[in-house]
């Protein structure tokens, strides 16, 4: 009979640090970083204001992996319309009014088909 061998799993090897983003498109970098800033103004904002504005931007970002020239004008219409309620408000800003200039009408041209929340 043969010898019978043991075998060992492979060590697992240590994945190299995250250096940034791995594409060359110069519409999703100029994106992502709209975003970075976008959420770092929505920070400082009271819970419930800031619990909003962060979920509008993660529909944008849900969005951003299937139509990002869609996602940076909602992106542009986020951030227009929360520097003017900052601007006339102050802090204790309303965002209930901002989610419908966001999503637009069911019949957009521009609504997608999918049931992603982005698109709901």
């Amino acid at each position: 009979m043969g010898a019978c061998t043991v075998s060992t799993p492979p060590t697992p090897q240590a994945r190299p640090a995250w250096t940034g983003p791995q594409w060359d498109d110069p519409v999703l970098t100029r994106l992502a970083g709209r975003l970075r800033e976008a959420h770092r103004l929505v920070a400082p904002l009271p819970s419930g204001p800031r619990r909003r504005l962060i979920r509008h931007l993660l529909m944008i970002t849900d969005l951003a992996k299937r139509d990002s020239v869609l996602a940076d004008r909602r992106l542009e219409a986020f951030l227009t319309d929360f520097t003017h309620r900052v601007r006339t408000e102050g802090d204790e800003v309303d965002t209930s009014g901002l989610l419908a200039s966001l999503e637009g009408t069911p019949d957009d041209e521009n609504a997608c088909d999918t049931g992603s929340i982005a698109c709901r």
